[in-house]
């Protein structure tokens, strides 16, 4: 809802230029990760695509949830906003699954009756601050979750997204830190890292 922005300040000021983002905050996207869902949007066809995660993709805060100003939906919508404006072609549909509180072993526990049916071309997953796997432990669950939605489509593309920083005064920032170079190693066709986190670092 709108409780914590009722409880936040907010100020403007001018940045001098200098610093995080002097350089780029983030590697360019590269386009063989994602081969498939590239082609059908290039060539106008249908894709679906799926967001599973947990509150941050389910649009916990977002102002538009709260109803209050400015309006901003959640960023899985957000994105796809930016999708159907860079390929206004493509029929593409989403829809969100993300459900909040959870965590990465419930979203492998579950992928069988929420993703699995609807058989989407692309599924973004974002899991990752709700508990504390080990990073080899969520790349093996990962690996799992992929596999089970490949056993049924075999053409099904990945982005892996981890988690934006939490306030370190509420949950130790270990072993999320390690969360980004994990999930780079099993960057592939077909399966491509989105490194939120340090992103989110530079930003702060």
């Amino acid at each position: 809802g709108k409780w914590f922005h009722e409880r936040s300040v907010y100020f403007t000021y001018e940045h001098g230029g200098r610093g995080a983002f002097s350089a780029p905050p983030a590697p360019a996207f590269d386009r063989a990760a994602l081969p498939r869902t590239l082609k059908k949007l290039e060539d106008g066809g249908a894709v679906k695509i799926a967001l599973y995660g947990d509150s941050i993709s389910a649009g916990a805060n977002a102002s538009a949830k709260g109803f209050i100003p400015p309006y901003l939906p959640s960023w899985g919508a957000l994105a796809m906003q930016a999708v159907r404006a860079a390929y206004p072609k493509a029929a593409l549909s989403y829809f969100n699954a993300a459900l909040g509180g959870t965590s990465l072993k419930w979203g492998l526990d579950h992928v069988d009756t929420h993703i699995v049916p609807e058989a989407p071309d692309l599924v973004i997953l974002a899991f990752g601050m709700n508990g504390a796997d080990a990073p080899e432990k969520r790349s093996e669950m990962l690996t799992a979750l992929m596999g089970k939605l490949t056993a049924r489509a075999p053409g099904t593309e990945f982005i892996l997204v981890t988690p934006m920083q939490p306030n370190a005064l509420w949950r130790p920032l270990e072993p999320h830190s390690r969360y980004a170079a994990s999930d780079a190693a099993l960057a592939a066709p077909g399966v491509a890292a989105v490194d939120v986190w340090n992103f989110h670092g530079a930003l702060l």
